[in-house]
C-alpha cells in the first residue's frame, strides 16, 4: 500500500512540475481514466495544454466525472477546443456530445449550445458538409439536424447534400425541407426524392406535388406514382386522379391481362382498393400464379372485397411454398372479425408438406379458442413424423405455451371440442410422451373426468 501511493505521489508531481517526464497524449488519456481523482484532474490539465484535437472524446468523458473538480477541468479543456482546426474531430464526437444529455452530474445545456454556436458560425464549412456524407448514421443525422435547425446553408444546398448520403433518414429530412424551397418547384431536387428508394422520401415528395393544386405536373406524377412498388404511394396518386376527369380503374383495369408482373400487381391491388367486387372471380385466377408476389396480392384484395367467404381461401395459402404468401395469409387471418374453429381446420394437416407451413399454422393458432387450439395442436402431433425435426420443436414450444397459458381463461369446452379432443389424443399419446409432455397429458384427461368422459 506505501509502494502504491509513493507511485501515485511521483505521477501527480510529474503531472504538476511537468518537466521530469514529457507525457504524450496517449499516457494522459490513460492517466485520465486513473482511480485517483487527484490524477484525472491534473492529466485533464495537461491535455488542456496539449491543445490537441486528439483529446475531445477523452475531455467529454471526464465532463461526466463523478469528481467536480475534474469536471470543471475537462469542461474548461472541451470548450477551448471549439476552434475551425478541430471541427472534423467534433463532428466525429457529434453523439458523445449529445449522450452528455443523458448524464446527469452535469449541466450539458450550455455545452450543447456552445458545439452548435459553434458550428453554426466558426466551424469549418466543407468539413461540415462531409458530415452529412458521413458514413456513421448516428453522426450523420445529427449533423443535418445542426445544420438545418441553423441554417448554415441555404435549402436547396442543404437537400441536395442529403440527397447524397446513403442513410434513410437522412434523405428524409431532406424530403422535408423541400416544402421551404420558395416556389417555382425544384424539379431536379423534387426529381430526385420521386425517385429515391425509402418510401417515406416518394412519399413526402409527391405529397409536397399533389398539395400545390391541380397542375400538369401534379397530374403527371400522379400518373407516374399508380404503378409505384410502395401502396401508401399508390394511394396518394389513385385519390388524387380520382378528383379529375383521369380514368383511375379503366387506367388499372386495362392492364390486368398483358401487364409485366410488377403492373399485375399493382392492378390486382386497385381492384381491392377501389372496391371493384364485380372482379371477385378475375383476380382468384391469380391465386395459383407461377410467381409468389402475384399470389399474395389477391389475398388482400380478396380480403377488402369479401371478407366473409375469404376465410378458406386463407387457410388453403397457409400451406404455399411461399413464406411471403404464408404470412399474407396469418396476418389476414388474424384480422378477421370472427373466431377461428377446429372445424376450419379440419382434414388438411396431413397435406402439410414444409417446415413453414407448420409455423404459420401454428401461428394461427394462437388466435383460436384455446379448446379449439389444443385440439389442432394435437392434430398436428398426430400426423408429424421423427425426421420432422424443426416441425417438432416448433410444436413442442407450442404445446408447452398452450400449457403455461391453461388457467388464464375461463371458457368451458363444448361436447363437440371434448370429442374431437379426445379423438386426436389417442393418435397423439405416442408424441407427448416420447417429447415428455405428460403434464398436458394429465391435464386433459383430468378434464374428461370433470366432464365425466370415460378415456382410455
Amino acid at each position: 500500500m506505501i509502494a502504491r501511493n509513493v507511485y501515485h505521489k511521483s505521477i501527480i508531481m510529474t503531472l504538476f512540475e511537468g518537466t521530469k517526464l514529457n507525457f504524450d497524449l496517449n499516457h494522459l488519456i490513460e492517466l485520465s481514466q486513473h482511480r485517483s481523482g487527484y490524477t484525472r484532474e491534473l492529466a485533464v490539465k495537461r491535455l488542456e495544454n496539449l491543445n490537441d484535437p486528439k483529446a475531445i472524446p477523452a475531455l467529454i468523458e471526464r465532463m461526466n466525472d463523478w469528481v467536480l473538480q475534474v469536471r470543471q477541468a475537462a469542461k474548461k479543456a472541451f470548450l477551448n477546443l471549439l476552434v475551425p482546426e478541430c471541427t472534423a474531430e467534433l463532428v466525429s464526437a457529434l453523439p458523445q456530445i449529445y449522450h452528455l444529455k443523458s448524464c446527469k452530474r452535469l449541466k450539458s445545456t450550455p455545452i450543447i449550445k456552445a458545439v452548435e454556436t459553434f458550428f453554426s458560425k466558426k466551424a469549418d464549412r466543407k468539413l461540415l458538409e462531409s458530415g452529412i456524407l458521413h458514413k456513421r448514421c448516428n453522426i450523420a443525422i445529427l449533423c443535418t439536424k445542426i445544420i438545418i435547425t441553423y441554417k448554415i446553408f441555404p435549402a436547396s444546398q442543404i437537400v441536395h447534400l442529403c440527397q447524397q448520403s446513403k442513410h434513410n433518414i437522412v434523405r428524409l429530412k431532406a424530403a422535408e425541407l423541400l416544402q421551404r424551397i420558395s416556389s417555382p418547384l425544384n424539379v431536379r431536387l423534387i426529381s430526385a426524392a420521386l425517385n429515391d428508394k425509402f418510401t417515406p422520401v416518394r412519399k413526402k415528395a409527391i405529397q409536397l406535388i399533389l398539395d400545390k393544386g391541380d397542375t400538369e405536373y401534379a397530374v403527371s406524377v400522379a400518373k407516374n406514382s399508380l404503378t409505384d412498388h410502395s401502396s401508401t404511394v399508390r394511394m396518394l396518386a389513385v385519390n388524387y386522379l380520382k378528383k379529375t376527369s383521369f380514368n383511375v380503374e379503366g387506367y388499372y383495369l386495362s392492364s390486368i391481362d398483358n401487364a409485366t408482373v410488377p403492373k399485375l400487381k399493382c392492378a390486382l391491388w386497385a381492384i381491392g382498393f377501389l372496391s371493384l367486387k364485380s372482379y371477385n372471380n378475375k383476380i382468384a385466377l391469380y391465386l395459383d400464379s407461377e410467381f409468389p408476389s402475384i399470389r399474395k396480392q389477391p389475398l388482400r384484395s380478396l380480403y377488402q372485397l369479401d371478407e366473409e367467404n375469404i376465410k378458406q381461401i386463407l387457410i388453403e395459402r397457409l400451406k404455399d411454398n411461399s413464406l411471403g404468401v404464408r404470412q399474407a395469409a396469418v396476418r389476414l387471418l388474424a384480422q378477421i372479425s370472427y373466431l377461428l374453429d377446429y372445424k376450419d381446420f379440419q382434414g388438411g394437416f396431413k397435406q402439410v408438406s414444409n417446415k413453414g407451413s407448420y409455423s404459420s399454422l401454428l401461428r394461427v393458432g394462437r388466435n383460436m379458442n384455446k379448446w379449439d387450439r389444443i385440439t389442432l395442436l394435437l392434430a398436428l402431433a398426430s400426423n408429424i413424423k421423427q425426421s420432422q425435426k424443426t416441425e417438432s420443436t416448433y410444436l413442442e414450444k407450442e404445446i408447452s405455451i398452450w400449457y403455461k397459458n391453461f388457467n388464464r381463461s375461463g371458457v368451458q369446452p363444448t361436447s363437440q371440442q371434448l370429442a374431437s379432443i379426445k379423438d386426436n389424443l389417442v393418435e397423439a399419446k405416442v408424441y407427448l410422451f416420447h417429447h415428455e409432455i405428460n403434464s398436458i397429458y394429465s391435464v386433459l384427461i383430468h378434464t374428461f373426468k370433470t366432464y365425466h368422459i370415460k378415456h382410455n
